[in-house]
Parts: C-alpha cells; sequence; structure tokens
C-alpha cells in the first residue's frame, strides 16, 4: 500500500515538471564554421569553440567534466559571441564522453557531444527556428537580397523561386515579384553588356552598366565594369579619329569619311569635329566628281571682255562672281594720271574752233554725238566707258542645266567738252580753238571731261553643263540713278543688256 502510494505522489510530482519541459521550444544550433577552423594555441592542448547569436535571448553552458567554463562574451552591432576554451588532454582527467549543455530560458537544453583534438576551432550559430525572422521565408528572402548585392543574380533568384512557395508570399507578393522582376532584368542587362563589349560596342556596353548601378550601386563590381567599357569606349573614338586624320591627310577622302561616319554614329565626345570633317570631305568629294568650279569668258555688246567664276553643286546652293570692262574704260583708267600734267606744244597752238555750234559754249566731236529730236539737245550715240561686276547664287535644276540670279553694280560715261571758259583754263591758252582735228588726243582729252553714271543691275541667267564644257547666257537691267535730264532717253535705251559666256570647268 505504501509502494502504490509513493508511486502515486512521484507521478503527481514528476507530471507538471515533464508537462513544463514538452511545453519549452526546441533550440536551433547550427555549425557555421568557415574552411577549417584552426585554434592558435602554441604547445598548449587546448580547442576553441565560438557560440553566435543575433537573438535577444542570452546563453549559459555548462559541462559534464569541466566544472569550470571560461566563457568571455563580446557584442558587436546586435550580435553576440561566446568563446569557450577546453583542454583537450590531462593526465588528471579522461575527456572522453564529454558534453556541452547549452541553455536558454524558454527553451529546452541543447546538449552536444564534444570529441575535441588539439588546436580546432568551431563556430555554432544559435538561433530560434520559431522566430518570424528566422522562418523560411526571411531566411530565403535574407539570402537572395544577399546575393543580389553580391552580384549573384541567378542564384538570388532561386531563392525568391522557394519564398513563392511559402505562406507570406500572398501577402508580400508585389515585393517577391519587384525582386524577380529585378534579377531578371540584371541577368538580361549583364549578358547583353557583355554581348555589345564583344562587338566593341562599348558605350552600349557602358549604358547598361549604368542601369545596373541604378538597381545596384554598391556592387563593386559593376562600377569596376563600367569604368573600363568608358575606358575603352574613349580609347576607340580617339583611334578612330587618328585613323580619319591619317587618312585625310593621305588624300585618301572615302575612306577618311567611313572613320568620321563611325565616330558620329558611336556618339563619340568628337562627334561634332568628325561632322565638320565630313562636310568638308564631302565639298572636297563633290568638287572631285561633280566638277563645280568653272571659269567663263562672257561678251556682252559694247562690253567685249568679261570673267565669270562660279562654282555649281548638284545638291546645293552655290554662288559666282563676275566683272566686265571694255577697252574705253581700261584707256580712260590708265591715261588719267598721264593726262593731268600734259601741255600744249607750240606746234599745236589753238585758233577759232569750226566744230563750235552755233550759239552754245560748247565743243563736240561730232561722230560720237547725235541731236535729239524729243530732248532738243545732243546726246550721245553710246556708252564710250563701261564696266560692271556682280555677285549671286547658282542651283541645279535639272540634269545639266543650272540657274543663276544675283546684283550688281555697272558704270558707264562718255566724254563731253567743258564749257569755253573751263577749257581755256584747262588748255592754258586764250586763244578760241580753230581746228580740233589738230589737237593732239591728249589735249583733246584736257578740253573733255568724263561724264559718268552709276546703277544697279540685277540679274538672272542659265548655266549650261556638259563634260568639261561650259555654256552661260545672262540677262540684266541697268537702274540708273543720277542722269541729267537731256540723257534719260539715252540710258533707257542703255538698262537691258544680254552677255553669252563659254568656259571650262574642273
Amino acid at each position: 500500500m505504501k509502494r502504490i502510494l509513493l508511486s502515486f505522489l512521484t507521478l503527481a510530482v514528476a507530471a507538471p515538471i515533464r508537462a513544463q519541459i514538452d511545453s519549452q521550444k526546441f533550440l536551433a544550433v547550427e555549425e557555421t564554421t568557415q574552411g577549417i577552423g584552426v585554434h592558435p594555441c602554441g604547445d598548449r592542448h587546448e580547442a576553441k569553440l565560438e557560440f553566435v547569436t543575433r537573438e535577444p535571448f542570452s546563453l549559459s553552458f555548462e559541462s559534464n567534466i569541466d566544472p569550470d567554463l571560461d566563457v568571455r562574451v563580446d557584442s558587436v552591432s546586435g550580435e553576440k559571441r561566446y568563446s569557450i576554451i577546453f583542454v583537450t588532454q590531462s593526465r588528471e582527467y579522461d575527456y572522453t564522453g564529454r558534453r556541452l549543455t547549452i541553455r536558454v530560458a524558454g527553451f529546452r537544453p541543447y546538449q552536444m557531444p564534444l570529441a575535441l583534438q588539439d588546436k580546432q576551432k568551431f563556430e555554432y550559430t544559435v538561433s530560434d527556428p520559431y522566430s518570424v525572422l528566422r522562418s523560411p521565408y526571411f531566411v530565403y528572402m535574407e539570402k537572395g537580397n544577399e546575393q543580389f548585392l553580391a552580384g549573384e543574380y541567378q542564384q538570388a533568384r532561386d531563392n525568391y523561386e522557394i519564398v513563392k512557395a511559402c505562406p507570406e508570399y500572398a501577402a508580400n507578393k508585389e515585393t517577391v515579384d519587384s525582386h524577380l522582376a529585378k534579377c531578371d532584368s540584371m541577368i538580361l542587362w549583364n549578358t547583353t553588356a557583355v554581348e555589345k563589349e564583344q562587338f566593341n560596342k562599348y558605350l552600349e556596353a557602358y549604358r547598361f552598366y549604368q542601369k545596373m548601378m541604378v538597381e545596384n550601386s554598391s556592387n563593386y563590381n559593376i562600377k569596376e565594369n563600367a569604368q573600363r567599357a568608358l575606358d575603352n569606349f574613349n580609347a576607340d573614338c580617339n583611334s578612330l579619329m587618328k585613323m580619319g586624320l591619317q587618312n585625310f591627310d593621305n588624300g585618301d577622302l572615302e575612306r577618311a569619311r567611313d572613320y568620321y561616319e563611325r565616330v558620329v554614329s558611336n556618339g563619340c565626345a568628337q562627334a561634332e569635329a568628325a561632322g565638320d570633317q565630313i562636310s568638308e570631305i564631302r565639298k572636297q568629294l563633290n568638287r572631285k566628281n561633280v566638277h563645280a568650279r568653272t571659269i567663263f569668258y562672257e561678251w556682252q555688246p559694247n562690253v567685249p571682255f568679261g570673267l565669270t567664276y562660279a562654282v555649281c553643286y548638284n545638291n546645293r546652293v552655290s554662288g559666282y562672281f563676275s566683272f566686265h570692262f571694255n577697252s574705253a574704260f581700261i584707256n580712260m583708267i590708265a591715261q588719267r594720271s598721264y593726262d593731268e600734267n600734259g601741255k600744249f606744244t607750240e606746234e599745236e597752238t589753238p585758233v577759232a574752233g569750226n566744230n563750235q555750234l552755233p550759239g552754245t559754249h560748247y565743243l563736240y566731236d561730232m561722230s560720237d554725238w547725235e541731236y535729239s529730236e524729243k530732248r532738243k539737245a545732243i546726246v550721245p550715240r553710246e556708252l564710250k566707258y563701261e564696266a560692271a561686276m556682280s555677285w549671286g547664287w547658282t542651283c541645279h535644276v535639272w540634269l545639266p542645266i543650272y540657274v543663276h540670279w544675283g546684283f550688281g553694280y555697272t558704270g558707264g560715261g562718255f566724254d563731253t567738252p567743258k564749257s569755253y571758259s573751263a577749257a581755256l583754263k584747262k588748255l592754258t591758252e586764250k586763244e578760241i580753238l580753230e581746228d580740233w582735228e589738230t589737237l593732239s588726243a591728249s589735249n583733246k582729252r584736257k578740253a573733255m571731261e568724263v561724264n559718268w553714271c552709276n546703277g544697279i543691275s540685277p540679274e538672272v541667267g542659265v548655266i549650261l553643263k556638259y563634260w568639261r564644257l561650259n555654256l552661260k547666257v545672262t540677262w540684266k537691267y541697268n537702274f540708273w540713278i543720277g542722269y541729267d535730264d537731256q540723257y534719260e532717253d539715252f540710258y533707257k535705251d542703255n538698262s537691258s543688256k544680254i552677255s553669252l559666256g563659254a568656259g571650262f570647268c574642273w
């Protein structure tokens, strides 16, 4: 009877203790030793164990053989590290069957056998497997994030895929899917950047690396790859510019243009300078292939001498310049300075003249003049002196046909005798002129003055090019300015002119 009662009491006391133990949580202990752990202890027979935890609880340790354990605790950034030194050999003790018990409040004691040898070192991570932060969702999310930052995008993606199988995924679907999409983008961008570099498309590779840096700015490898691509891009641009310049200097314009066009298409910093070189090459090739430069000899009534230089491109507007003159204009310019100091000779003494018109005080060489009934005055038959210059534009119309248009200046004039008193003063003789024909040409000019008129002259015409030969027809109209009223009809009659030209191009 006593035995039955004793058994009942024992059961009554042990049952609550057992129930309390069963209600406690299990502690998770995982070995996380990196490589081969070595404890540098010299000649001492020792081994070292370290227990690391980031949980809020504290650890305590007991050994079935070691009565007093020397436990050192370090805490850094929320991580606690417990270090214990164990003796592995001793004459007094036999360490066979050594067990270490780890105790945490609210958890079942965790026992681990220790068969330690000299200089061994082991690390263990202690955690609460029931903690939310230790659930598979957070574990694999954390691993995925760490691998993403390390540039291991495929491994990170695999962990995010595992997360999708966790119950928490439904509540965090948007976040997980965003991480997966970033992994896919990073894998694609990295693959594309590598391919671009293989084909020397360094700027495009650099732009993909820049995208990757936006998503993973702390990764040093991405920055290094981006800098390498940028350096190769700049070196490639410098090489293309150098090759373009060498071929340009050597006269190989088409090959030089190819190099400069690659500089522009690649988006190099020297693209603007390369564009200027391309324009210059196009001009030179046009001149070489189109024979755009042209020179004409031109003729027009009363002005037999004329030259025109024109540039005629097929694909753009260009320009021309012309000048015209007659021999009398050149003589007038050349003899004016000579006549200023000339004097009559004794053999050219003037006497009363027969060429003086009744009722006037003017002298005339009648062969160059005529009487105008409309104006009731003597007018010249034509412009004795004439010169013109013009400039304008040329434009290709169709096949060998070009048009040109522009404006310019025309000047023209003729000799008119000075008044009677002015003639006497100029000739330095007081006798009246008797015979105009007996005077020398120099003295005749002394008795005459040039009546000069200026004009604005717009013009338009056609140029025909065939092989290296060219023809030119130009019509111009002179708007004369500042003439005397008695010469109005005369200048109007000399307003319109047509010039003909022939030349060659190169």
